[in-house]
């Protein structure tokens, strides 16, 4: 094929194609005369696997971070589910004596030595409470879970006008 006319043939391509890509005869490197010294440089072996090792106990140093605060968070959420499910009295003190409820506000109470005693005395004999059928029946004492009494005791309060109920924990 010839040139016709500035157009590039197929063997004047190819023919300058080959030119550029000498092979050395004695091996299979190819010879970088074009290239100028210093554009390449060794590559240090050593150093890029002990990066690669720091970055694998890095990523395994905190992947065990987060399955150790991923077990923490478990067993707090078991241990808040636990302490959500014990028992609790909401025990309306007004009913066991009308004197100790200040009528004029539903969260506070007359004689705050007489309340404190009441719920201590309450609370002494939790069980005594919590199984007596017939405060049970009249609303005197109702069961709750500590996870949701604050709840509960609010609404007993504001639905219950003129009663004060308050809430008794079992001794540990």
């Amino acid at each position: 094929m010839k040139k016709v006319s500035g157009a590039v043939t197929f063997a004047s391509l190819f023919k300058s194609r080959r030119a550029n890509r000498r092979m050395s005869s004695d091996s299979d490197d190819w010879e970088t005369a074009d290239i100028p010294d210093g554009a390449f440089q060794r590559v240090d072996v050593a150093a890029i696997e002990a990066k690669e090792k720091e970055a694998r106990d890095r990523a395994a140093t905190e992947a065990l971070a987060r399955d150790r605060e991923a077990a923490e968070a478990t067993a707090k959420a078991q241990e808040k589910r636990t302490l959500d499910a014990r028992p609790v009295l909401l025990v309306n003190l007004t009913a066991l004596d009308p004197e100790v409820h200040n009528r004029a506000d539903k969260h506070a109470v007359s004689d705050i030595a007489r309340a404190s005693a009441l719920r201590k005395k309450i609370e002494a004999a939790y069980d005594t409470y919590a199984g007596d059928a017939a405060m049970k029946a009249a609303g005197t004492v109702r069961a709750s879970t500590r996870g949701t009494y604050v709840a509960t005791l609010v609404s007993l309060r504001d639905d219950e006008a003129g009663s004060y109920f308050c809430a008794c924990f079992p001794s540990a």
